[in-house]
């Protein structure tokens, strides 16, 4: 009988928080930067930490540092059962597949909008249902149970942090931007 390892790669499904917009095409890549991974359309942003959400060993965080990931990339890396993260790319062990880093030349600075400020008590808040379906997603393929969701104002996004007590703040901040409310 044949041993089957233990799925090694990403837990966290980020490529619902990538764009599909090709005029902007900056929007269809996860960014790995500083122990974190990022996605964002414009209208949600996700950070996540590397560690919390994979399988991967320090040294390979490491690698990932300053790299990126087309979404079609992530979704197929992400389907694969054990990869390991090299240099050159993400490498498949079991077909021996090398997904390949995408050359992207300027990502937005979406640190610079995580952080939205103080919270206010809201009257209401305008949400794209679609911007929000797609938000869950990510935060479904997380494995905890629940999220907070902060309010600092009608024009500033929503912040999303994890409901699990194991996870801090640093380790999953997801940011859903408000939509215009019409009445």
């Amino acid at each position: 009988m044949e041993k089957t390892m233990p799925k090694r790669n990403f837990r966290l499904k980020m490529q619902h928080a990538c764009g599909s917009d090709e005029l902007r095409p900056v929007f269809s890549n996860v960014k790995f930067e500083n122990g974190y991974m990022y996605a964002t359309d414009a209208h949600i942003i996700v950070r996540a930490a590397v560690l919390a959400f994979s399988d991967f060993d320090p040294s390979e965080v490491d690698i990932l540092n300053g790299k990126f990931l087309d979404v079609d990339t992530f979704k197929k890396v992400i389907a694969c059962k054990h990869v390991v993260v090299t240099e050159e790319g993400i490498t498949d062990l079991k077909t021996k597949a090398l997904y390949r880093f995408a050359e992207v030349e300027k990502y937005p600075d979406v640190e610079a909008v995580m952080n939205v400020g103080p919270r206010n008590e809201i009257d209401e808040i305008g949400i794209q249902h679609n911007v929000l379906s797609r938000m869950l997603k990510v935060i479904s393929s997380s494995g905890f149970n629940g999220a907070r969701y902060q309010f600092c104002a009608k024009n500033k996004g929503i912040t999303i942090l994890s409901n699990d007590s194991t996870l801090s703040e640093n380790e999953f901040k997801g940011i859903l931007m408000p939509a215009m409310i019409y009445g």
